[in-house]
């Protein structure tokens, strides 16, 4: 009743995260950025609805157990893994990246800059830093109905009236005599309506995802990376729907609060894999506790990077990419700098140059040595402007970069 995982083969981080532009033409342009360099809007506060702390109360109340086991060996296992000190939710980070978009048509790709360089933020980069099964759906997967009196509902809560939060999947959780075979059922749907499929605010449950604990084995199985990749996406792109895609998400990151569906979390782990600097500004970066062992994680909310902390990172001449496409290495005209900077390295088996006279004379070692003129030196480059200061929003669209623009594709 599964489905295959996406990619049946695991690539490195750095064949995946960074520039990935396989279908376009080399260029030395970017696609046309949303705002323009500098220029971005600094009172927005995102709401993130996922929460992590989730992912360590469920490992506390099943370590050592069967259950945890059934857990551990589904594509959920890989939750328990992460590295605690990197899910602690940075919404500074992520709407930094937000307000460095690129502007393509691909529907189900995120594209920024940072620093110069082009990433993607794709369902293969989804899959690769959560795990979750990110493959294609069944076509039974969208009969299932949503029904909150279904007997299964009825089963797991004894009620078919009011809203059931995570919140409260979790006091039962913590009940040493809940009848065992709710445990693992429990359990998993808190961590998806709690943390990779989020919907709203209060984590209600999805009566859906409820419906589908019918057959446990097929809920190990669906893929719920695409789910959560399918929720996740549409709150950080441009609403193509809409008349004014572009004024939209303006406006959307120029206000003061706005709200985050899914699993964002996965955009900041892949900034984290795609920009190792920035690890060196978050606190503990060096620790290598996950949730199995701490289980009292991400459940305070903890700043750990700052606005400056990012824009160092950015500005830094040695911040490096895990890999990366050269598709936007800069053209240089040959022959402009032909002849320019160029010296003789002397090679180790070099004999010296001997010269004779007409009269004899014993041979006087010359070694050749070459020195720079006055032409060899570059010119100053020309100044730099300063950085833009202006607070409005500057969409910078260039219509003369519509050659990056490629057709989407299904997903």
């Amino acid at each position: 009743m599964g489905s295959s995982i996406h990619s049946t083969v695991q690539r490195p981080m750095a064949d995946l995260a960074i520039g990935q532009l396989e279908e376009a033409e080399s260029s030395s342009k970017l696609p046309p950025k949303l705002l323009a360099w500098g220029c971005y809007p600094t009172k927005l506060r995102l709401n993130i609805y996922s929460k992590a702390h989730v992912i360590g109360t469920i490992a506390s109340y099943h370590q050592g157990s069967k259950d945890m086991e059934i857990i551990m060996g589904s594509q959920f296992g890989r939750l328990f893994e992460l590295s605690v000190a990197r899910c602690h939710n940075s919404a500074k980070l992520i709407n930094s990246f937000l307000c460095r978009q690129l502007l393509t048509v691909r529907k189900y790709e995120l594209w920024f800059h940072f620093a110069t360089h082009p990433l993607r933020f794709s369902l293969d980069e989804f899959h690769q830093v959560t795990g979750l099964n990110c493959g294609a759906f069944d076509a039974a997967d969208s009969e299932a109905v949503d029904d909150p009196g279904s007997t299964i509902w009825h089963k797991l809560f004894d009620t078919t009236l009011g809203d059931i939060m995570v919140a409260d999947v979790l006091k039962m959780l913590r009940n040493p005599y809940l009848a065992p075979w709710k445990r693992v059922p429990l359990a998993l749907i808190a961590l998806v309506d709690g943390v990779i499929c989020c919907s709203n605010k209060w984590l209600k449950l999805t009566s859906k995802y409820v419906e589908m604990l019918c057959d446990v084995e097929y809920f190990l199985e669906y893929p719920w990376g695409r789910e959560s990749f399918l929720k996740t996406l549409p709150r950080l792109l441009p609403p193509y729907t809409r008349e004014d895609s572009l004024g939209e998400i303006c406006h959307r990151l120029s206000q003061q609060t706005a709200a985050a569906y899914g699993f964002p979390l996965a955009l900041q782990l892949f900034a984290f894999e795609a920009v190792p600097l920035l690890l060196a500004k978050i606190p503990n970066t060096q620790s290598t506790e996950n949730f199995l062992v701490n289980h009292l994680a991400c459940e305070n909310t903890i700043p750990i990077l700052s606005v400056n902390d990012i824009v160092e990172v950015e500005e830094d001449p040695d911040v490096n990419f895990s890999g990366g496409d050269t598709s936007f290495a800069p053209v240089r005209d040959k022959k402009e700098n032909a002849g320019k900077g160029v010296r003789k390295v002397a090679q180790p088996n070099d004999q010296p140059v001997h010269r004779r006279n007409l009269r004899p004379r014993k041979p006087a070692a010359v070694i050749i040595e070459d020195i720079s003129s006055s032409e060899d030196i570059e010119p100053e480059a020309p100044p730099q402007p300063n950085r833009c200061t202006h607070e409005d929003l500057k969409p910078w669209m260039n219509s003369s970069s519509n050659s990056w623009l490629v057709p989407s594709r299904n997903i």
